[in-house]
């Protein structure tokens, strides 16, 4: 059985790892977009089944989260407020924390699926397995974030002296900023076999030579995800993977996907 699928996909020129180090290689905002929604599609089934998948394990993750770290109830009743004791805010912090770095492999299986997407292939189990051999560097990569994430707010929480509302402001444009600046990151560890601190170092240069098309690509992005999470939340089913294909669709167009060289490829369909 041939690992291509079946229609011929849309035509995407893939980039260049060293002209979009360079800020050479440019992307367009509408046709990156319509490639990620046309070839949603066709790996629908293999997204949908990834996210039960992922959903069963995350179930499971707090469940014994919940066990080993338990939560005061009166934590989760709104209006309760003065029941809240600090170390129910603590546990619930480091909870999600630790649920967080637990669940990032598993995660970056949706990646893995939009890679091979991109480039017209059929996923495999054996790519899937693949990805989850790369959990140590995904999980620094995680940690990496967070870290910059929380160091940065922290430090911007000074303005909160200054002026509440443009330190809200502040916070969240920053946390928006390391969020696309890494984006990148994850597909480079398991497309490209880099090391974290390499993947992040090319993520956050790569991505800040070409930040207008890509944050307007996910503006845009995240305006189609508050539409379709409009009836009943039943267009999320085709949007949310449609979100993973438009980052491995970045990805391809800047970098160029390379994944078809991993060796979990039926010997026919690898170069």
């Amino acid at each position: 059985m041939s690992n291509t699928i079946n229609h011929k996909p849309p035509v995407l020129p893939p980039g260049s790892f060293s002209g979009a180090l360079k800020g050479e290689v440019k992307i367009e905002v509408g046709a990156l977009l319509k490639h990620a929604w046309d070839i949603t599609p066709r790996i629908l089934i293999w997204m949908i089944g990834v996210f039960i998948g992922v959903a069963a394990i995350g179930f499971v993750v707090t469940k014994i989260m919940e066990v080993f770290m338990p939560i005061n109830p009166a934590f989760w009743v709104e209006g309760n407020e003065a029941t809240i004791q600090i170390e129910d805010l603590f546990i619930f912090i480091i909870s999600s924390i630790i649920q967080e770095f637990i669940m990032a492999p598993f995660n970056a299986l949706f990646i893995m699926v939009a890679l091979v997407n991109v480039i017209g292939r059929k996923p495999n189990m054996a790519l899937l397995r693949y990805t989850l051999t790369r959990w140590r560097p995904i999980v620094l990569c995680s940690v990496v974030k967070m870290t910059t994430t929380a160091a940065g707010v922290l430090l911007l929480a000074l303005f909160l002296y200054i002026n509440i509302q443009l330190a809200i402001v502040l916070m969240v444009l920053f946390a928006i900023y390391v969020q696309l600046s890494f984006m990148l990151a994850v597909p480079l560890i398991i497309d490209r076999g880099l090391t974290t601190s390499k993947a992040i170092f090319a993520s956050v240069i790569i991505i800040n030579k070409a930040m207008f098309p890509v944050l307007m690509l996910m503006i845009l992005m995240f305006i189609i995800l508050m539409i379709s999470a409009i009836p009943l939340g039943l267009g999320l089913i085709f949007t949310v993977p449609m979100l993973a294909n438009l980052v491995a669709t970045i990805y391809h167009s800047l970098v160029g996907c390379d994944v078809e060289e991993l060796p979990y490829w039926p010997t026919e369909v690898r170069h």
